[in-house]
């Protein structure tokens, strides 16, 4: 334990600062930061996301060669609302076709229309049909195979790399 005389500036004050203080006082500043972004947060209802009157773009494009299984099917997708690259909802939608898939994230999803299996790397597999609600872990491997055309309404967490 530090005495106060040992608190004076010298190697012991200077070791006990970088070691006890510093952690500590950083610790709190983000605990703070944090409190503040939670209770002073100063939204309304122009900051809501109506999907249905989202100005957002679809962006089309080709499934990647090196993840294709069968057909070469085309996907859409419209992000609709993202916070610091960690928080995603939008909509997506595919043509028939199968391709590997490799979950990073976290996703719920909401089928809307269509029909797809998802599979995982042993083989078992579910059937995706409109009014179907999933969550897909991070780390799920498998594939994701559109029987007939599929439009889905996803929330993904992407947690930060570390």
């Amino acid at each position: 334990m530090f005495r106060v005389k040992e608190l004076r500036p010298g190697p012991a004050w200077r070791s006990w600062l970088r070691h006890l203080c510093l952690p500590a006082i950083f610790h709190m500043l983000g605990r703070f930061k944090l409190l503040m972004e939670l209770f002073l947060m100063d939204k309304g209802i122009a900051d809501l996301v109506n999907f249905a009157k989202s100005a957002a773009q679809t962006e089309k494009y080709a499934t990647p060669a090196d993840r294709l299984v069968k057909g070469q099917p085309m996907q859409h997708n419209t992000l609709h609302y993202a916070v610091d690259d960690k928080f995603f909802a939008g909509e997506w939608g595919a043509e028939v076709g199968c391709w590997r898939v490799k979950y990073t994230e976290h996703e719920y999803f909401h089928i809307l229309s269509g029909k797809s299996i998802i599979r995982d790397t042993q083989g078992n597999e579910v059937e995706l049909n409109p009014g179907d609600k999933f969550c897909v872990p991070a780390g799920f491997e498998g594939e994701w195979e559109v029987l007939e055309p599929t439009r889905k309404i996803y929330v993904i967490f992407e947690e930060p790399s570390r």
